[in-house]
């Protein structure tokens, strides 16, 4: 499984921040959770919220399973084995939050990567496409049918994709479209909201 860097902190903060600011929300889906760290961290500072984790690696399973007991957060934290949305037929339009980290390298830039990072991680968690958006652009189209209206999409996302990846969800229909910056000052989380009816608009 991926190991989680300090930019997904980041990506927590920014979740929880949403939260406090557009909550208190119910349920949010962690897409691509690998060991659970964005899930239990999101569990652990937003009490109220349910994390689904989607991952379909049966190793990274078993690895957030374990996280997830040894945190105490079984109740509030479901793993369920899947690629992106297809096994949550369920939650049409009842979701607050869809976060992920996807993979964002492109695929020959994979090679030239540190060898701690090419030899040892695998290649799901890393191998974006082409383009390295492969993944970010089911998130954007398949996400509207899972999130509730005013619900949001947050992804970390590779240098330089910010401005297509903001075309794209402002394509699909998303609304406040922003980015953020990690540490080093890189272009690396952008978020959106799904359209509210006009009642909502806060």
């Amino acid at each position: 499984a991926l190991i989680p860097r300090p930019e997904t902190e980041l990506l927590v903060e920014w979740a929880v921040e949403l939260e406090r600011a557009e909550g208190p929300w119910q349920v949010a889906v962690d897409v691509g959770a690998g060991t659970g760290a964005i899930a239990c961290a999101l569990a652990a500072a937003a009490p109220r919220l349910e994390v689904v984790a989607v991952e379909r690696s049966a190793g990274a399973l078993a690895l957030a399973a374990a996280n997830v007991e040894a945190l105490g957060l079984g109740r509030r934290v479901r793993l369920v084995a899947g690629d992106l949305f297809d096994p949550l037929g369920g939650l049409q339009a009842a979701v607050d939050l869809v976060v992920s980290n996807p993979p964002y390298i492109a695929s020959g830039d994979i090679e030239g990567l540190p060898p701690e990072v090419r030899d040892w991680e695998p290649r799901e968690a890393l191998d974006g496409g082409p383009d390295g958006m492969a993944v970010h652009r089911r998130l954007v189209a398949e996400s509207p049918r899972i999130l509730r209206p005013a619900g949001w999409l947050l992804m970390e996302m590779g240098e330089r994709q910010a401005e297509p990846l903001r075309a794209s969800m402002e394509a699909n229909g998303f609304e406040r479209v922003e980015v953020r910056r990690d540490l080093r000052g890189v272009e690396r989380m952008i978020a959106g909201r799904v359209p509210a009816p006009e009642a909502w608009v806060r």
